[in-house]
C-alpha cells in the first residue's frame, strides 16, 4: 500500500514538474513575441533617429520635368551628360549672407569629398530673370565652379507640394540623385559633416558611370 502511494507522489511530482517545464518552454517562445508587440504598438524605447542626417523627400521629386534655363533661354536638363549627383540651391538673383552660407558649405563638402568629387555637381538655380551685379562677381570669384540656371519660382513649389516639404525652399538646399530625383533636403541647422556622411553614404551605394 505505501509503496502505491509512494508511486502515486512521484507521478504527481512529475507531472507538476512537467507543468512547470511546459510553462518555462512556453514563457521562452511566447514572452519576446510579446514584448516585441507591445513595444511596436506602444513605441517605447523605439530609436526615432534615422541614418540619414538630412530630411528624406517624400516621395521624391522629379526636378528634371520643371522647365530649366540658361543665361541665354535655352532649355536646359540636369541629367546632360555623365550621370551624377546634384546640389541644388534655389535662390534669387542676389544672394544674401544665408545664401553664401550655403555656397560655402556645399562647395566645402564637395572638395571634401576627395576622389570623388567629379560623381558630384553643384547648381545655383535662380528663381528671377537675372543676377545682379554682385552676385556674379561673387560667383566668379568664389565659386567658379558653381552651374547656374533658371527656373520659375511657382513651378518649383508646385513640385514640392506634392512632397513633405511645405515651408520655404530658400532656407533649404537639396540633394539629387543621378536619375533627376530630388530626394534629401537640408536645412542651415545641418551641420557640413553631417551633409557629407550622407553624400558618402550614398556614393557608397550608388552606381558609378
Amino acid at each position: 500500500m505505501s509503496s502505491e502511494l509512494e508511486n502515486t507522489a512521484a507521478e504527481a511530482k512529475q507531472i507538476k514538474r512537467n507543468r512547470v517545464m511546459g510553462i518555462v518552454v512556453l514563457s521562452a517562445v511566447f514572452l519576446p513575441m510579446l514584448i516585441a508587440y507591445l513595444l511596436f504598438k506602444t513605441e517605447f524605447a523605439i530609436p526615432t533617429n534615422t541614418v540619414n542626417k538630412g530630411q528624406l523627400m517624400q516621395p521624391p521629386q522629379e526636378i528634371v520635368n520643371l522647365p530649366l534655363y540658361n543665361e541665354a533661354g535655352d532649355s536646359v536638363s540636369l541629367l546632360d551628360g555623365e550621370k551624377r549627383w546634384r546640389i541644388l540651391i534655389p535662390g534669387e538673383s542676389i544672394c544674401d549672407s544665408q545664401c553664401e552660407k550655403t555656397l560655402y558649405l556645399t562647395r566645402q563638402v564637395h572638395t571634401r569629398l576627395g576622389n570623388k568629387a567629379g560623381r558630384v555637381e553643384r547648381y545655383y538655380l535662380n528663381t528671377d530673370k537675372a543676377f545682379s551685379s554682385a552676385s556674379i562677381e561673387l560667383f566668379k570669384t568664389e565659386y567658379p565652379q558653381l552651374n547656374t540656371v533658371y527656373m520659375n519660382a511657382d513651378d518649383f513649389k508646385g513640385l514640392l507640394a506634392d512632397s513633405n516639404i511645405t515651408d520655404n525652399f530658400y532656407q533649404r538646399y537639396f540633394l539629387m540623385d543621378q536619375e533627376g530625383f530630388i530626394m534629401m533636403s537640408y536645412l542651415p541647422s545641418n551641420t557640413g559633416n553631417e551633409f557629407l556622411k550622407d553624400i558618402k553614404r550614398l556614393l557608397k551605394y550608388s552606381y558609378e558611370d
